[in-house]
């Protein structure tokens, strides 16, 4: 199998991606990449990121892999765990506090403190199957209240659409009480 067959199946495997350090650990010279861009094979969408041409490109996917740090939040989180009826205006993410932002396109990016950067992080799968970073649902719960962004709507949408049976409650209260939403939370939960 030559290269350009090799870069063809990666893609494949991939959902359509081809990204130039998992190429270049294959042993595959990154000049192929281009030279299947040239010919149209590969569209070209960020720095080592491509897309076979016949595949839609996955927005978040191709953002998570662009920034590796971002662990997407707020409206693009609930969105992500299906609990928001909208689309998506803007993505956002979180970034520690100590990443520098200042470079980052298409993404509103949240500097935030290490703790609440890591609370609820984990993988979830965007509408097109891709992996990506994101928040649980927990944890998006609690953001509805940590933040002053989200209106009634916003709120009301969020916690009618989650499967109570599903929701680790230990885990909501723990995330609730460090992120000092635990008044709040409890009150809509008892209710429920």
């Amino acid at each position: 199998m030559n290269y350009i067959d090799k870069i063809i199946l990666i893609g494949k495997e991939n959902g359509g991606y081809v990204v130039g350090k998992n190429i270049a650990s294959k042993g595959i010279p990154s000049i192929y990449l281009s030279r299947l861009s040239k010919q149209g094979v590969l569209r070209y969408l960020a720095r080592g990121i491509y897309i076979l041409s016949e595949y839609p490109e996955d927005e978040i996917y191709t953002l998570s892999l662009r920034y590796t740090m971002a662990v997407f939040s707020r409206r693009s989180a609930l969105y992500l765990n299906g609990m928001s009826n909208r689309q998506l205006d803007q993505i956002e993410a979180n970034f520690a506090s100590n990443y520098n932002t200042s470079n980052i396109q298409r993404i509103k990016a949240y500097r935030i403190d290490k703790e609440l950067y890591e609370l609820g992080q984990t993988c979830v799968k965007t509408p097109l199957g891709h992996e990506v970073k994101s928040y649980n649902v927990e944890r998006c719960i609690c953001d509805l209240f940590y933040y002053d962004d989200f209106d009634i709507e916003d709120k009301a949408y969020a916690i009618r659409a989650i499967d109570k049976s599903k929701i680790d409650y230990d885990k909501l209260f723990f995330y609730a009480k460090n992120m000092k939403v635990l008044s709040q939370v409890k009150s809509v939960f008892e209710v429920i």
